[in-house]
C-alpha cells in the first residue's frame, strides 16, 4: 500500500475556509474593542486632569481656561459652586467641585 504524505486539496480548502470564517467573525469585534479602549483611555485622562485641576482649585480659586496639548480645561464659578470641565476632540466631561 502506498503511503500518502501531506494534505489533500479538499483538506486544505476546508481548513482555509474555517480560518477565513473565524477571522471574519473576530475582526469586527477586535476593532470595536480597540475603539472602546481608546474612548475609555480618553475619559480616564480627562478625569485625571479634572482631579489635578481640582487640587489646584482648592489652593487658588480663580476662574481660568488652559490648554494642555489637545486637552482644554476650564474652571468657572456657577452660582455658589465651582465647575471643572475638560474636553478633547468630541469628548467633554464636567464635574462640580
Amino acid at each position: 500500500m502506498k503511503k500518502i504524505n501531506g494534505f489533500s486539496l479538499i483538506e486544505g480548502v476546508v481548513s482555509l475556509s474555517v480560518i477565513c470564517l473565524i477571522t471574519t467573525l473576530f475582526f469586527p469585534l477586535l476593532f470595536q474593542l480597540i475603539i472602546r479602549l481608546h474612548h475609555e483611555q480618553q475619559e480616564t485622562t480627562l478625569l485625571q486632569m479634572i482631579a489635578d485641576e481640582s487640587k489646584l482649585l482648592a489652593k487658588h480659586p480663580i476662574p481660568k481656561e488652559k490648554t494642555v496639548g489637545s486637552y482644554k480645561i476650564t474652571t468657572e464659578k456657577q452660582k455658589d459652586r465651582w465647575q471643572i470641565c475638560a474636553e478633547q476632540d468630541q469628548t467633554k466631561l464636567c464635574r462640580p467641585e
